[in-house]
Order: structure tokens, then C-alpha cells, then sequence
């Protein structure tokens, strides 16, 4: 299974926006407009999972990521907090994260 992305444009924040979903297809797509991208899924049980859902914090990172998610949260309870994770995307449409955006900071994996 493949979800065509395509790229939103900027608000004029530091921080990225999330890509939108605007396709599913059982077959790699032959053809991409110049702001999408392919990435590849799999169905379980009426869920589609990408490979980038579990990621590892560096562990000297881990306290800072943790403390700044917890103080995002309470800025404003209940709501959710502008956090952003970034991939990298293959040919293949295989994704790795390579950061994490937490309000206007960006945490780089390794």
C-alpha cells in the first residue's frame, strides 16, 4: 500500500508542515506532481503503518526531548502541541525519522 503526499505550503513558521495525504494505491505510482512523494505502508487490521511510528531518542537527548514535550503540554492542556517529526524518503518509499520538532526547536537523530 502507497500514500501519495503532498507538500503544504509554509505559514511562514520555522517549524515544517505536515504533509497531506491526498491518495491511496495498492501499486507504486508511476508519476508524482513536482510537491509529492510516495510513501509505503502496510495494512493491519484496518490501520496503516509507515515504519517511522517507534523511533529512538539519542540517549543524550532524552531528558531535554522529554522535559520540552512536558512543558509544551502545559502551556496549553489538552491541546495538541505543534510537534513535528521529519523523514527521510526513499525511491522505494521506505521512511526513516531524522528529527523532531517540539514548538520551534528541532531535535537532530543520529
Amino acid at each position: 500500500m502507497y500514500v501519495i503526499l503532498e507538500e503544504q505550503k509554509s505559514s511562514g513558521s520555522t517549524i515544517p508542515q505536515a504533509w497531506k495525504p491526498v491518495r491511496v494505491t495498492g501499486q507504486y505510482p508511476t508519476s508524482l506532481g513536482a510537491n509529492q512523494i510516495t510513501l509505503k505502508g502496510n495494512l493491519i487490521y484496518n490501520s496503516i503503518t509507515y515504519g517511522v511510528e517507534i523511533y529512538y531518542i539519542p540517549e543524550d537527548q532524552r531528558n531535554d526531548i522529554n522535559k520540552h514535550i512536558s512543558t509544551a503540554r502545559a502551556i496549553k492542556p489538552g491541546q495538541p502541541q505543534p510537534l513535528v517529526v521529519e523523514i527521510k524518503v526513499n525511491a522505494q518509499g521506505k521512511a526513516v525519522p531524522i528529527s523532531i520538532w517540539i514548538q520551534d526547536r528541532k531535535y537532530h537523530f543520529n
